[in-house]
């Protein structure tokens, strides 16, 4: 965590003396790095965003996607999630003085990016060959372009709503430790900055062997673009990098005959395990967040005792994540997202926590030392070309649809389902909904895929219980929490980067 009494932007500045079991202090001095491989070794292990959910995860707190599961009666909320209901609330300040919730993720991404910046600035004095020094700058490149997109879409406001002048994030460029003011730089700045890290990435990258899916490549890389695009509503440009994604590997993982995950702890040998995260699936292109990270979406949820509110997977709001899916339990015919990614309501003979319709996310099994919690995968590239098509200034509906049946068909079994159609749709507008919600099926829980769409999207109205009489809080419809205010510590060093929220108060059911 980053303490009170510094500012996020020197975080980094210990680094050299911190990487873990890399740099260690002898008897006379520090070991210095000096070569490319002592840099990219820094970088795998100090970066890489293999905790972006630990400090992260609790954005899904904000979305459709969770709500208030109050089995019994109304009560307080164990400590361990109690921390979080300010931001279950879209409170106008999220952090609660001494009850343990600080915003981390603020100043861990620009800890990403210091760490780059480090890496960047080295360069030109290390020992290396060219080829080490491309894939390096490369991959320090990644980090930077991809903290600074998650960045701008968290803490400025939402980019259809902004000007080439609008202020966005503050921009640091260089390693260097400064108590100096930093002040937000403009959309324009902000994005032309990404572009231009994205495409000397790409050219560094390309052709480089990098390693496995656990390292950074060319394919990370696309990944970064073809988000970067999509965001900024350049949806050719997205349509370019999502193809050359598929060219790459267009491969995805058949689930249509999986009924059912296997839940933390009801095997003892990974070899039975069979979750939708594993090496063998054939979608993954770049895996990471592992088991470094004590915090991802399981500790949202209760796993103790069923008679004590918890949050847990929507399923009684309006647009809620469960009535998305169309699976019968029964005959084990619909979408076998439902019954792969998700242990539903069930009895098993040593747990509670999966009564009372308190359903549980499960991609992957923290009890397989395989698992990860985080992978760029093609599927995401399938529902990106889609929308592309979809939303483009010369819309084709038809081949939008396309990519949607191809996904699908890995997803629903024989009998449920059905090609899609324009002429199944009543508008171009319903077909992008469909588009949307597809990938809101696709992707839910991983990294932080649904707040961030949300925002870019339609910014809906939300309405989150909170419990079974004391009433509900609602997010409005283009609501100003729709972004993140700046971190408290932050805004105490660098009071000018501010960003207003509305005060929120509970409203009574009655008037729901």
């Amino acid at each position: 965590m980053i303490r009170k009494t510094t500012t996020y932007f020197i975080a980094l500045a210990a680094l050299l003396c911190s990487c873990s079991d890399f740099l260690e202090r002898s008897a006379q001095n520090l070991v210095i790095p000096t070569t490319c491989s002592d840099y990219t070794e820094i970088l795998q292990g100090e970066g890489y965003f293999d905790d972006l959910l630990q400090y992260g995860v609790w954005l899904d707190l904000m979305t459709d996607d969770m709500e208030m599961f109050t089995p019994m009666q109304d009560n307080a909320l164990p400590y361990t999630l109690n921390r979080y209901r300010y931001v279950y609330q879209w409170r106008d300040e999220l952090e609660i003085p001494d009850e343990g919730f600080d915003d981390e993720l603020f100043g861990y991404l620009y800890s990403q990016v210091l760490l780059a910046n480090t890496c960047l600035d080295a360069l030109p004095h290390i020992e290396g060959t060219d080829e080490e020094k491309d894939i390096l700058r490369g991959q320090a490149l990644f980090h930077r372009a991809y903290a600074y997109l998650l960045l701008a879409n968290l803490y400025a406001v939402p980019y259809d709503q902004a000007t080439p002048d609008t202020e966005c994030v503050p921009l640091k460029t260089d390693p260097t430790p400064s108590m100096q003011p930093y002040y937000r730089a403009t959309f324009g700045k902000v994005y032309a900055f990404i572009e231009n890290d994205i495409k000397e990435g790409l050219a560094l990258l390309k052709g480089k062997n990098t390693g496995n899916y656990y390292y950074i490549g060319y394919d990370a890389m696309l990944f970064v673009a073809m988000r970067e695009a999509l965001y900024t509503e350049n949806f050719d440009a997205a349509i370019e990098y999502a193809s050359e994604i598929l060219n790459d590997n267009d491969k995805l993982f058949d689930i249509t005959d999986r009924t059912t995950a296997v839940a933390p702890g009801e095997e003892a040998y990974s070899s039975k395990y069979d979750n939708f995260f594993q090496p063998a699936n054939p979608e993954l292109v770049f895996v990471y967040t592992g088991n470094n990270s004590i915090r991802d979406i399981s500790s949202l949820i209760l796993s103790g005792n069923s008679l004590e509110q918890t949050f847990t997977v929507s399923r009684t709001i309006d647009n809620n994540l469960v009535d998305c899916y169309d699976y019968d339990t029964l005959t084990h015919v619909g979408d076998h997202r439902m019954p792969y990614w998700f242990i539903m309501p069930h009895r098993p003979t040593k747990y509670t926590y999966y009564l009372e319709g308190n359903y549980y996310p499960l991609k992957y099994n923290t009890y397989d030392n395989l698992y990860r919690h985080s992978a760029f995968r093609t599927a995401e590239a399938y529902v990106t070309l889609a929308e592309a098509y979809a939303r483009k200034a010369s819309p084709d509906y038809g081949k939008a649809l396309d990519y949607v049946n191809r996904l699908r068909k890995y997803r629903l079994d024989s009998q449920a389902y059905v090609e899609l159609n324009p002429a199944d749709f009543a508008s171009s507008d319903a077909i992008v909904q469909f588009i949307w919600d597809e990938r809101r099926r696709e992707l839910c829980f991983e990294e932080l895929h649904r707040w961030i769409d949300l925002r870019r999207t339609t910014r809906p109205e939300i309405i989150h219980p909170y419990g079974k009489t004391s009433g509900y809080y609602k997010l409005e419809k283009d609501d100003g929490a729709y972004t993140l205010n700046f971190p408290s510590d932050e805004r105490l060093i660098n009071p000018q980067n501010a960003n207003a929220r509305p005060l929120r108060q509970m409203l009574p059911y009655e008037n729901n």
